[in-house]
């Protein structure tokens, strides 16, 4: 339907803008899961803007359509956890003190790991330092600002647990390989929040990679009950803290015994 008036006659795109408006009235009529292919998907056109104004999902191909149609099916039929099943049981006023010291929308790393740190997620100590020379003191005795200085961590795997607030389906919780792993193979998973732990966990055996959770040539596997904390933790904050946009945790080290994060960010709305 959609743009074919590019190759044909402009009363063929006044149908097309009609027919936009009728499936609009449709899926607002209904309140029906609806997704719209067309290779046009990411271009400007009068028959999309109606669809789009409306909300209605676009992709270019038919694989990553069936796809948004399988999760809009899950989200309907999963049991919604209840709210018993909470992990994290966080101060308000202390995450509201914290959200305050945003600078243009950005949390720095100090505040976003005390944001962690406040839903029960185990953050390294860490110390603000402003000289090189208290720099060297907080190497030595890390006991707790521009500069950050915090353990470093090894022997871990990298993952990412992060969270978005998607345009058309909500907020979002993800997990995959973190670090640059992150970026070069997008091995990562994605659920509408709020998750329990055993989609959390469904989460963790769902990445390409997920053989390297467990024991693999004689090393013992890693702590993935504290990975699933850990998603279930952040989904409970991106739930709960509105003005947050998109939290990243990359990398979170997957250890033998819990989890250490090793860098955070925050962008609020």
């Amino acid at each position: 339907m959609i743009w074919y008036v590019r190759i044909s006659t402009p009363e063929l795109g006044l149908r097309e803008q009609a027919a936009a408006r009728d499936l609009v009235d449709v899926v607002r009529r209904h309140g029906k899961p609806f997704i719209l292919h067309t290779i046009y998907a990411g271009e400007r056109s009068p028959a999309l803007d109606p669809l789009r104004a409306a909300g209605v999902p676009m992709y270019r191909s038919l694989e990553a359509s069936a796809k948004a149609m399988a999760a809009c099916w899950r989200a309907v039929v999963r049991p919604r956890p209840a709210t018993t099943q909470r992990r994290s049981h966080p101060d308000r006023a202390r995450v509201d003190a914290i959200l305050a010291r945003a600078s243009n929308g950005v949390l720095l790393e100090p505040d976003t790991r005390e944001l962690l740190a406040g839903y029960g997620i185990a953050v390294p100590a860490s110390r603000g330092v402003t000289t090189p020379a208290a720099a060297v003191e907080a190497a030595r005795a890390p006991d707790v600002a521009r500069v950050l200085v915090t353990p470093m961590i090894a022997g871990g795997l990298e993952c990412v647990v992060g969270a978005f607030r998607d345009a058309q389906f909500g907020p979002v919780v993800m997990f995959g390989l973190g670090g640059i792993d992150v970026e070069a193979l997008a091995d990562v998973v994605f659920r509408l929040v709020p998750v329990d732990a055993a989609e959390a966990g469904a989460m963790t055996a769902e990445i390409r990679a997920h053989r390297l959770l467990g024991a693999l040539r004689g090393r013992p596997p890693r702590d993935v009950d504290a990975v699933v904390d850990v998603i279930m933790r952040v989904s409970e904050l991106m739930a709960d803290v509105e003005p947050l946009a998109e939290l990243d945790v990359n990398p979170l080290f997957l250890l033998e015994r819990g989890t250490a994060v090793a860098d955070a960010r925050a962008i609020l709305r």
